[in-house]
């Protein structure tokens, strides 16, 4: 049986997404028998025909936009791997204080780089077949988007909320305590990583698809808690999305 050939590409990134993508195939040994794999790291500027990309990372550069252009053109499917890729991700941080002012932050000083002065998720860029969110996305979600790909089945994301996790896993409210949580509006998926080790939600994997920001905003003043530590926590992963554009711009 011919094996599919996937393809790991990062833009601009921590490549950490990538790492987890390779490690969730190579210590699998059933998926790694049906995959040719190869993954470009780093500086990537080669484009292999694929089967499935896997592609981590936020447009920021203009290479980054062209070689995401060359990668749909040369792949069957396009996979946006982990938050920056599917969102945009902790670097759209910098559009919220202003991209030059976001990378002296960074780098303290503006980098010679062909920058588009704005961080994109793949999507605002091309078509995108499939999205993992996540930072990084989670192992098995991973190997399960791979075995549904094989058997030609259609992968979704769970449509739950990281609050039906906490609940089935007997964890305590964060929001309850006083802590700011976005998981009333958060895709579930990650078995509430965070929260079971007493960290808020901070919405790495979107939103579901009823989250509006009056739900999110009545939990929030229900328990005391203020706007503007919604806004602030909108920010780290949300800010590229329509409601954490509302939230922002709203409240």
């Amino acid at each position: 049986m011919s094996k599919l050939r996937l393809c790991i590409y990062c833009l601009t990134s921590c490549e950490g997404c990538a790492v987890q993508a390779l490690n969730s195939i190579l210590e699998d040994e059933s998926l790694l028998s049906r995959f040719e794999v190869h993954s470009h790291l780093l500086d990537t500027s080669e484009v292999l025909e694929c089967d499935i990309a896997l592609v981590e990372g936020a447009v920021i550069t203009r290479h980054d936009e062209e070689l995401l252009k060359k990668i749909r053109e040369s792949t069957k499917m396009l996979v946006a791997l982990g938050s920056c890729a599917c969102l945009g991700g902790i670097p759209s941080y910098a559009d919220v204080i202003g991209f030059r002012e976001g990378m002296k932050v960074v780098y303290l000083s503006e980098l010679d780089v062909e920058h588009i002065y704005e961080v994109k998720p793949l999507s605002s860029i091309v078509k995108v077949d499939m999205e993992i969110p996540g930072c990084p996305p989670q192992p098995q979600e991973i190997r399960k988007f791979l075995i549904y790909t094989l058997l030609g089945k259609k992968f979704k994301l769970p449509d739950s909320s990281v609050c039906q996790e906490c609940r089935a896993l007997g964890l305590p409210c964060l929001l309850k305590m006083g802590i700011p949580c976005l998981g009333p509006i958060t895709r579930a998926g990650c078995g509430a990583l965070c929260i079971t080790r007493g960290n808020p939600c901070l919405g790495c994997r979107g939103v579901i698809e009823d989250a509006t920001p009056e739900l999110i905003k009545d939990v929030f003043m229900k328990n005391s808690l203020s706007l503007e530590s919604l806004k602030d926590l909108v920010k780290i992963y949300l800010s590229k999305t329509s409601i954490g554009r509302l939230i922002l711009k709203t409240y």
